[in-house]
């Protein structure tokens, strides 16, 4: 800040202050321009079906569709609700989701079985061929 600090010796002019500023990461959102981007973690139930997750903004939660199918690490864009573009501006950055799916660790007897279940009722399969030829 120039001119706001000390007295200048024998009368000079005062000096200049300089300022550091040090900001903390925040432990949910990180900036990417004037985006603000958000690492949501949902369940892998919500991710296999699809469904509504809330999700936190800089103004307020917001009810985020997931489509079934999500893949870990998608992004979902949420326009205006990132930073804003400047200070003379209302125009802001978006809020960039990004998809974690979690597993769990742990299962019920009960949910082991629904799963196992379904693992033997599923046409749905993946093809180790092509990871195989590495």
């Amino acid at each position: 800040m120039r001119g706001q600090g000390h007295d200048g010796i024998n009368g000079g002019a005062r000096g200049d202050i300089y300022l550091q500023i040090n900001v903390k990461p925040h432990p949910y959102f990180a900036r990417q321009g004037d985006d603000l981007v958000l690492e949501l973690p949902v369940t892998y139930l919500d991710a296999v079906l699809g469904g509504e997750v809330i999700a936190p903004s800089f103004d307020g939660n917001l009810s985020v569709d997931i489509p079934a199918g999500t893949q870990n690490n998608n992004r979902f864009i949420v326009s205006g609700h990132g930073f804003f573009k400047s200070t003379h501006t209302k125009r802001r950055g978006n809020l960039v989701i990004v998809v974690k799916v979690k597993i769990p660790d742990r299962l019920s007897r009960a949910d082991r079985a629904l799963l196992q279940n379904l693992r033997n009722q599923t046409d749905f399969k993946i093809d180790p061929k092509p990871i195989l030829k590495l």
